[in-house]
Formats: C-alpha cells, sequence, structure tokens
C-alpha cells in the first residue's frame, strides 16, 4: 500500500522555479510562460528595478514575489547566497535556479522528474542569436521555436563553460558556486549523465540585449569586478555588441 501511494506521489513531482529579476520586463512574458509547467515561481525582484517587472511576473498564477536589494551595485555572490537561501527553503520536490535569460528544455515536466533517481541535473546552455531567417520575437510562440540558432563551440566560443548544474532535488544541501557554474562538494551529490538542453537569451536579439548588458555593466560592483566575476559584461558598447549580433546572423542551428 505504501509503495503504491509512493509511486502515485512521485509521478505528481512538485517543482519550483527560482530567479532573480533586474529591469526585465521584456524577457519576463517569455520566461513566466516558458516555466508554466512550474508549480511555483519565486521571482526575486531586484528593488532597484525601475520598469513593469513586477507589474508583469504579478499577473502570473504561479508566481509569489520576494524582495531584495543590493547594498552596493550588484554583488554575484551576493545573489548566489539569495538563491541558495531559497534552495535550502523550498518545499518542492526540484527546483530550477535560473536567470531571466536561461530557458531549460524539459517536454512533460511531470513524466521527467518522476522517472529521475539523481541529486542534480547539469544542464547544457546553448548561446542563440537572432538568425536572418529569424521573425521578431513573440512572447505567444514556445521559446524553443524562436531562436534555435547560435553557438555550438564548446571549446573556445561563448560556450566554453556552457554546462549549469542548475535543476536540483531538494533538501540535499546544495550550495552553488557564483553564476551556478558548479556546486559546492560536488562529490557529496549524484549527477545524472544525461543533460537537459537550454538555450541563454543573453544575446538572443538587438531589440533588448544590448540595452539589457550595457544597463547591467554599469551596475557591476568593484568587488564582481576585482574578483573577475561576470566578466563577458565588461568593456562592452554599444557597437561592440551590435557586431557580436551580426557575426551570427548566419549561425547554425543548435537544437
Amino acid at each position: 500500500m505504501n509503495m503504491g501511494l509512493t509511486r502515485y506521489h512521485m509521478t505528481h513531482p512538485n517543482i519550483e522555479v527560482i530567479a532573480q529579476f533586474y529591469n526585465d520586463e521584456f524577457l519576463a512574458p517569455f520566461f513566466m510562460r516558458h516555466y508554466s509547467f512550474a508549480d511555483k515561481i519565486r521571482c526575486i525582484i531586484d528593488l532597484d528595478t525601475t520598469d513593469h517587472t513586477e507589474n508583469i511576473v504579478s499577473q502570473y498564477s504561479n508566481a509569489t514575489l520576494e524582495y531584495f536589494k543590493f547594498p552596493n551595485l550588484y554583488e554575484d555572490e551576493l545573489l548566489t547566497g539569495n538563491l541558495n537561501k531559497a534552495y535550502a527553503e523550498s518545499e518542492a520536490d526540484w527546483v530550477i535556479v535560473v536567470s531571466p535569460d536561461e530557458f531549460v528544455f524539459i517536454g512533460d515536466a511531470n513524466h521527467y522528474f518522476a522517472n529521475q533517481e539523481c541529486d542534480v541535473i547539469p544542464v547544457r546552455f546553448f548561446q542563440v542569436y537572432r538568425n536572418i531567417d529569424d521573425d521578431d520575437l513573440d512572447p505567444i510562440v514556445p521559446v524553443q521555436l524562436l531562436r534555435r540558432y547560435g553557438d555550438p563551440d564548446v571549446v573556445k566560443g561563448q560556450n566554453k563553460h556552457g554546462t549549469k548544474p542548475i535543476v536540483a532535488k531538494t533538501g540535499k544541501k546544495i550550495k552553488w558556486m557564483h553564476g551556478g557554474h558548479g556546486v559546492w562538494n560536488p562529490h557529496r551529490f549524484t549527477f545524472s549523465p544525461n543533460k537537459l538542453i537550454g538555450a541563454h537569451w543573453h544575446m538572443a536579439d538587438p531589440c533588448f540585449c544590448i540595452h539589457r548588458r550595457l544597463e547591467r555593466q554599469v551596475r557591476m560592483s568593484s568587488s564582481d569586478i576585482a574578483k573577475g566575476h561576470g566578466s563577458h559584461n565588461v568593456g562592452n558598447t554599444e557597437q561592440s555588441l551590435l557586431d557580436e549580433c551580426n557575426e551570427h546572423l548566419y549561425d547554425k542551428q543548435v537544437f
């Protein structure tokens, strides 16, 4: 009897998505629709946000809003600590810890998570760009159909460090390193040998990414700059970012 109840429970795992938002009103509709399968999306709103991000995410029934303020500009280690705290507090069975520009492709989430026995599932993110044949972005269209072209290089390109262990079972005392690129004491946990696939929209379209990246560059703390955190946001200009977008207009399809 107990085994039957356990199996029934495991076919309906509770899933929580955790993300921190700062002036992400453009990405928010794509993000919230993409993760609509989650029982809960914990939206941690940066109190320095000045756009309509808060109003947008609050319209979704599975969203819960929390607030956080950096004492001295953006600091990656403080954010990571906040995300680790949110993971430790989660009452879900599984959590997905992402940025608003990160989209994990899972398919039937209930079926997928019901059949996982590991502690951590790595996600292989592809850096995607607007292709010459792509249409304008439309939040009604599923994310995986919008930007499918990009950088496939896992050796030296944007995807050199593209795998992130950010899907995790709760109750395992997992703590992520800055940026979610690793976990502390990985030998304590079991990792799935099969990676999930995801799209990183950091440079998905000039219509939003140039302004977004320049805005974040200005907000970097001296501590992050000194430690080399977020180095991809240092030294950018509008022209250099536009040039990067143009260089990828003819990329091959990556998923």
